[in-house]
């Protein structure tokens, strides 16, 4: 089981492929795009692509306005991403019906993160969205969330399991609905300074679930 990696927006260009320098065993890696400047989200995607040979993620975090989406999606193609995440606002799913028609034919697939709630959302994102972003502290808990899975994939959905910045609490539940996901994003342990759990463990985006009971995890 592997995890993608979140790198966020960088300064300049050098401080960029240093960073790129420093993830290049990770398999997977998500970029943080939507930077106020869509040339520069551009050539963030651009040098990630050229210094790094695993699987490549963005995530917009809603950074674009449809215009702009409609505009750098095109231009994201050719560097091979494995999905383009919350493009535009999640404030109205009907926005997502008309970048998909806007777009018309995008080879990237779209991923609904904070567009996605419940069961209603899930539903109201078919057509519009090719999968959803399913993270068990927006979406109710380990059981909501198996049936988020479930509604997605008899409409045809892709599914990413992610996650906010949490504890091996939080992240190693999340960790045993992984095989049920085309993706997998729980790196969010790795950004804390003070993890106070031990629970799923990380070797370069490489997940090992605990041996114990339940859902293995101890407080430190």
């Amino acid at each position: 089981m592997t995890s993608s990696y979140a790198l966020s927006i960088p300064s300049d260009e050098e401080e960029w492929k240093e960073t790129l320098d420093s993830v290049g065993q990770y398999p997977s890696i998500k970029l943080k795009l939507g930077s106020g400047d869509l040339a520069f989200d551009e050539t963030i995607v651009r040098i990630a692509r050229e210094n790094f040979r695993g699987i490549l993620c963005v995530d917009a975090n809603s950074g674009w306005s449809i215009p702009d989406a409609v505009q750098i999606i095109p231009k994201l193609r050719k560097f091979n991403l494995a999905f383009i995440e919350q493009p535009i606002d999640y404030g109205d799913t009907d926005d997502w019906h008309l970048l998909r028609r806007l777009l018309r034919h995008t080879e990237v697939p779209l991923i609904a993160d904070e567009s996605v709630r419940s069961a209603d959302d899930v539903i109201a994102l078919a057509g519009a969205a090719d999968g959803v972003n399913l993270k068990l502290a927006k979406c109710g808990g380990i059981r909501n969330v198996r049936r988020l899975i479930t509604i997605a994939r008899a409409l045809n959905m892709s599914v990413l399991i992610g996650c906010m910045v949490e504890s091996s609490l939080a992240l190693t539940a999340a960790a045993h609905l992984a095989s049920l996901a085309d993706f997998v994003d729980i790196d969010g342990t790795l950004h804390l300074a003070n993890d106070p759990f031990s629970g799923l463990e990380f070797s370069h985006g490489h997940i090992r679930l605990p041996d114990r009971p339940g859902l293995g995890v101890v407080e430190l």
